[in-house]
């Protein structure tokens, strides 16, 4: 069985999404230290520092979770392909969500960004729909000793 040359794509993309992630999980825990060391004290500062660390966790897992999906996509198991749609499309949620709250006060790389995560996200949910990706993840549901080649 050869795997769709699509489903690499969308599992390195799903890579690069797990990078982007995880560099965010730092970009928190950077900026929580920042603010608590810039010696500002009150409850602004403890504030940031705290969402720091919860939003520092919340991307951490979030790259982990993208991470094993991608490993699980590329190998073409069955429940990989309607996790990664769940998950994909609560991110598409979130990224109208953010452009529907950026709109009072608009900043034009922010939405570029969330117009093009949005674009790239409806790609890959249209695509895990199409029959032929249905199809190959099904195969291997149904036989899982099948090999696996790459599309050449």
């Amino acid at each position: 069985m050869k795997r769709p040359l699509g489903v690499t794509v969308v599992a390195v993309l799903m890579c690069i999404g797990a990078g982007l992630l995880a560099l965010g999980s730092l970009g928190f825990f950077v900026l929580g230290g920042v603010v608590v060391a810039a010696g500002a004290g009150g409850p602004t500062s403890q504030l940031f520092s705290e969402m720091g660390a919860l939003g520092a966790g919340i991307f951490l897992v979030l790259a982990v979770v993208y991470a094993t999906l991608a490993i699980y996509v590329f190998r073409l198991v069955y429940w990989a392909r309607l996790a990664s749609i769940v998950f994909i499309a609560v991110g598409l949620l979130f990224a109208a969500l953010g452009i529907a709250e950026s709109l009072p006060h608009p900043d034009f790389m922010v939405l570029a960004w969330q117009f093009f995560v949005i674009a790239i996200d409806a790609w890959i949910l249209w695509y895990l729909a199409t029959q032929h990706v249905k199809d190959a993840f099904a195969a291997r549901r149904y036989d899982p000793g099948a090999r696996i080649e790459a599309h050449t």
